[in-house]
């Protein structure tokens, strides 16, 4: 029988680029809506479940509780609770957008024994070289959490329980980007997406603490790591990543200066050289020095008088990653870009941009979608740089079979990079959860398969690896509602197993930022964990094979309407592989990076049950059910396709043309899925 669906949340937009919409913002409310909730909420009930007082309110009635609080169990049954997915999309992953994932609110800024973890110098929470000159006096008592929420600049995660031997180079790839984008941003220089400083702090004696400061370029990144990071293994070390809480300023006065690579212009300057971004309001941010002393020394911020226009008028690329309005194009319907494109409406507005709605005059009024990159040099590089892999996926599908998304052609205007693309509907992940996560039908789920395979068998013939495909980042052509949909009554609708799928199952890939070439280094951390392949959890490198396991895992995602793996951990993830697929081949794991090898005993065996987290986790694997028992016994081929796609060793794995010839999709063609 197939798996009721489970309704999650998955938050995905990891620093910055075009993806489909993200619902971190909603879970951001749900953790500030946290402090608001009665003490009695936070206190265990410790008697045996059959004892407590039932809820006999029905379901929608009840009160949400969709996130837990810190140091708090959640007694709910696993299969009952939210799946906070994301956002992300991304626990080890690196933040790319805009995935992502549920920062902690727990005070960090001191550890059990009182001392100071920013820094064994200064009681404050402050290295010698991080103190600025005070300006002014603060204000009522210092709360570090509230501090850190509510500066939309303050860009620091803290980490615990690293191994005592890490290095900054090894923290600078694992919390780094990954994909074309990130590697080229990062010769250039612009680094939004990469720690740009690292502090692994040490004890008075030398002795490591294994604690360690990471500071991002971009606010955005650091908000989302703990979502992505949080649980990871170093080398049998379960990280603990958080947002830093801010630590109290030094007594007399904040925190002033022009703050190394932040600091500077906005209402108030900068946040310090030691603490990276600028502080200021959402206007201004880091930046340069107009406001505040030369960059590079240290001194108090002067309070900037300047007019909002004025303030505008000038911001540098650093103040204008925080704001998603700042540098955005500001054209309203009827206006023409590159007299050309008339604007219909807007369709969105993202840390990279505006989608705008529009006709293209010299195509007959065909309509488009154009995507406005913001005036800041270093989204201006990641768009070209972007544009450029999609001009050679296009420019090399001769047919016009790839079923990738078409970009017809960028330019500049104004100073804005624009990308023009086809317009598509809304994402399989969407439709999913428009519909309350019912299951598509076994007909839907062939088509959508073997689209997705056809891409795929397209991306390695001219040596592209996708490494990050995800029901978000599959687009239905028209998402149009099909015609028996209006003709249901509400109450049909929620009775029926399978959802009733769009009236086309045309589909398209999309998202190829985080595309490799086969030629390029290939190790590291890819994909959203859900997704992600037995191959480069053991940091044996990735290829092909890659795609087809995370295709494999989709293709299983839209016949059960839940995740195939629904895990944070990476122990926990392993177990569920073996559940349900088989157990790690021993050659692998004899060729396992030493982090993968601590999950395993000499005789290569999983360390499973013996180093579970939690009882919770245990009783979640144990309902992992072999894959032949998961998908029902009349879907046989799907059944056998899946087996094939899913197999532990990369090189037996089926490749995306054997995958096409499979009996699963006989009759199957595109001329059919076009009509």
């Amino acid at each position: 029988m197939r798996r009721s669906s489970e309704r999650r949340d998955r938050s995905r937009d990891r620093g910055g680029r075009d993806k489909p919409p993200s619902r971190s913002r909603d879970r951001q409310d749900r953790q500030f809506e946290r402090r608001d909730r009665p003490d009695d909420r936070t206190r265990r009930d410790d008697r045996p479940r059959d004892d407590r007082p039932r809820d006999d309110r029905p379901r929608d009635d009840r009160p949400r509780d969709d996130h837990r609080e810190d140091r708090m169990r959640d007694e709910r049954p696993r299969d009952d609770r939210r799946d906070d997915r994301r956002d992300d999309r991304r626990d080890d992953r690196r933040d790319e957008r805009p995935r992502d994932d549920r920062p902690r609110e727990s005070d960090r800024s001191r550890d059990r024994g009182g001392r100071d973890k920013y820094g064994s110098r200064d009681d404050r929470g402050y290295d010698e070289d991080d103190y600025h000159p005070p300006t002014s006096e603060p204000t009522g008592p210092w709360d570090s959490k509230a501090e850190a929420e509510k500066d939309p600049n303050w860009a620091r995660i803290y980490v615990t329980n690293l191994p005592a031997d890490v290095t900054v180079d090894e923290l600078q790839e694992i919390f780094g980007g990954l994909g074309v984008i990130a590697k080229e941003k990062q010769k250039r220089g612009y680094k939004d997406q990469w720690p740009w400083k690292i502090k692994i702090y040490t004890n008075d004696d030398g002795s490591p603490k294994g604690d360690a400061v990471i500071t991002y370029e971009d606010s955005n990144a650091a908000r989302s790591a703990p979502s992505f990071f949080n649980g990871s293994d170093i080398r049998g070390n379960t990280i603990t990543v958080e947002l830093a809480g801010k630590p109290e300023p030094p007594v007399g006065g904040w925190l002033g200066g022009s703050g190394g690579r932040g600091g500077g212009r906005g209402y108030g300057g900068g946040g310090g050289r030691g603490y990276g971004r600028g502080g200021g309001d959402r206007y201004g941010g880091g930046g340069d020095s107009n406001a505040s002393t030369d960059n590079g020394h240290d001194g108090a911020c002067r309070s900037d008088s300047r007019t909002y226009k004025e303030k505008k008028k000038n911001l540098s690329d650093d103040s204008a990653s925080h704001d998603d309005t700042i540098g955005s194009y500001e054209g309203k319907p009827g206006d023409v870009i590159d007299k050309r494109y008339q604007i219909i409406r807007d369709a969105g507005l993202g840390t990279f941009g505006r989608v705008l709605l529009c006709t293209d005059r010299d195509q007959n009024d065909e309509i488009v979608a154009l995507k406005v990159v913001r005036k800041v040099e270093r989204y201006s590089d990641s768009a070209k740089i972007e544009a450029g892999i999609l001009k050679d996926v296009n420019d090399r599908d001769t047919k016009n079979d790839s079923l990738c998304v078409r970009m017809h052609r960028w330019f500049e205007f104004h100073g804005h990079v624009v990308l023009v693309f086809e317009t598509l509907g809304c994402s399989l992940y969407d439709y999913l959860k428009k519909h309350d996560y019912k299951p598509f039908p076994v007909k839907s789920v062939r088509a959508y398969a073997w689209q997705l395979l056809k891409s795929l068998t397209y991306l390695q013939s001219i040596s592209l690896i996708h490494t990050d495909l995800k029901p978000e980042n599959i687009l239905l052509c028209n998402d149009a509602e099909h015609p028996d949909l209006a003709a249901t009554s509400p109450r049909s609708r929620r009775s029926r197993r399978c959802l009733i799928p769009p009236a086309s199952d045309h589909v398209k890939l999309i998202d190829f930022g985080g595309a490799t070439y086969h030629d390029e280094a290939r190790n590291g951390i890819i994909n959203t964990r859900q997704y992600r392949s037995p191959e480069v959890m053991l940091g044996l490198g990735w290829s092909y094979p890659s795609d087809i396991w995370s295709a494999g895992c989709i293709i299983a995602e839209l016949y059960l309407g839940e995740l195939l793996f629904s895990t944070h951990e990476n122990l926990e993830h392993l177990a569920l592989i073996e559940a349900c697929i088989a157990p790690f081949p021993p050659e692998m794991v004899a060729r396992a990076d030493k982090q993968a090898k601590k999950y395993f005993t000499s005789g290569h065996a999983l360390r499973w049950p013996e180093n579970a987290s939690s009882q919770e986790s245990l009783d979640h694997v144990r309902k992992m059910k072999p894959l032949c028992d998961i998908i029902a016994k009349e879907d046989a081929g799907l059944r056998g396709l899946l087996e094939g796609m899913l197999t532990m060793d990369p090189k037996r794995r089926l490749t995306a043309r054997e995958a096409l010839e499979h009996d699963f999709f006989k009759g199957i063609s595109l001329a059919d899925l076009h009509a």
